[in-house]
């Protein structure tokens, strides 16, 4: 971490501009486990991490990014600030919710002057400190949320709406069920609801049901005792694996309705009967999950019991399909051109008007797995010499896709 900051503080004294100022906190932000801020010379917020996302609950701080720091907690200070000032290298205790931190701040110099603040935020007490790597241990071994609502993609209005639904679903302790077409991104927002929610230091357990044979799905999910059938060994199953986190169901209607009233019950009685045993264990996890079938569709078809669907869906959240979002599907085009820029060695920097164009217009029954598929083919395409994308690239089969 120290070197890190180093390594940045002199890279800002070769020029004292905006460009440089962005990179340099990118450089710091990146190389730290802690909560990390970074502020300019009057105290407004430049950039966060995760940690720093999480720890001062920035989801729900609407305008956070070139906001008072101050804003996030009373205790907070900058250097530079005349009515609580502080210096380079300083460190105070606060408070944070119920729980002691010490914050550092450091200078981030310029080639004449400093330029801003980064604030790093870590666990008082050497006892704090230890559960923390403890924790941050087993969640490397075992299941975790990858990512936070700050990975969702959502120009567009309507998409930023369900971001702020979700933010809301995230503060409660419900079950979710979250609905849209294959590759929109049902899984990213189970994702970032988890992480953004009370359980986050919990692990975060998920599982695509349609891929698990049907005669293994009880299995999986509650357990099984050695001996219950052949090759059969002790397994406490996804749902105790989750522990006090998060379980995620995806494709939630390809389970059967058989299994669909096992499931039904061990959510009615909060415990799962392990396959070959007698014996119930408590479950604590929050269920989330998804279905890419309409669930009125479903329920009409007796392909989904309707006391399964209430018990599931306490929130509900729509995914629109990328087709209604071209907003989100051009700003998605460029993710993943600097995405295959680094794995193809090419320098596109960017998309040409009529390309923008076409890829708003497009149909993209695959949704956001096909714009990918779509790009990273167009990638292979450009010349090493070239910097700009163009409809000219795009590959014979994906030509259909103009509405």
């Amino acid at each position: 971490m120290e070197r890190a900051i180093q390594e940045a503080l002199n890279a800002a004294r070769l020029i004292n501009t905006e460009r440089t100022k962005t990179n340099i906190i990118r450089m710091i932000l990146d190389n730290s486990d802690d909560a990390v801020l970074a502020v300019d010379e009057t105290g407004h917020i430049l950039e966060a991490n995760d940690q720093a996302y999480q720890l001062y609950g920035l989801a729900f701080i609407p305008g956070w990014r070139g906001g008072s720091v101050q804003r996030l907690d009373a205790g907070l200070t900058f250097i530079g600030n005349r009515e609580e000032s502080c210096r380079d290298g300083e460190e105070k205790l606060v408070t944070i919710g119920s729980q002691k931190y010490y914050v550092r701040y450091k200078l981030i110099s310029g080639e004449d002057s400093g330029v801003g603040t980064l604030i790093t935020t870590s666990a008082a007490s050497k006892i704090l400190q230890e559960e923390r790597q403890i924790r941050k241990s087993l969640v490397r071994k075992g299941p975790t949320a990858k990512y936070t609502f700050r990975s969702i993609i959502a120009v567009n209005p309507e998409m930023r709406k369900k971001v702020e639904i979700a933010k809301k679903f995230s503060r409660a302790d419900s079950d979710v069920l979250i609905t849209g077409e294959t590759g929109t991104g049902k899984e990213l927002f189970a994702h970032s609801i988890h992480s953004a929610s009370g359980r986050m230091s919990q692990p975060f357990v998920a599982i695509n049901c349609a891929a698990i044979p049907e005669n293994l799905v009880e299995g999986v999910l509650f357990g099984t005792t050695k001996g219950a059938y052949t090759g059969a060994v002790d397994s406490v199953g996804l749902f105790r694996e989750a522990e006090d986190g998060t379980l995620f169901l995806d494709e939630i209607n390809s389970i059967s309705t058989a299994m669909q009233a096992k499931l039904l019950r061990a959510l009615q009685e909060m415990s799962v009967r392990p396959v070959g045993s007698l014996k119930e264990y408590p479950i604590r996890c929050r269920l989330i999950c998804a279905s890419n079938e309409d669930p009125e569709v479903l329920l009409r078809e007796k392909r989904m019991r309707s006391d399964l669907f209430y018990r599931v869906a306490g929130f509900c959240l729509f995914i629109p399909p990328l087709r209604q979002r071209g907003e989100d599907a051009v700003e998605l085009a460029r993710l993943f051109v600097k995405r295959f820029n680094r794995e193809f060695g090419r320098h596109v920097k960017s998309l040409s008007q009529r390309l923008e164009g076409w890829i708003k217009s497009a149909r993209w029954p695959g949704n956001t797995r096909e714009l990918q598929n779509v790009i990273q083919n167009m990638m292979l395409r450009v010349e090493e010499t070239e910097w700009e994308l163009d409809v000219r690239h795009i590959p014979a089969y994906a030509r259909h896709l103009q509405t």
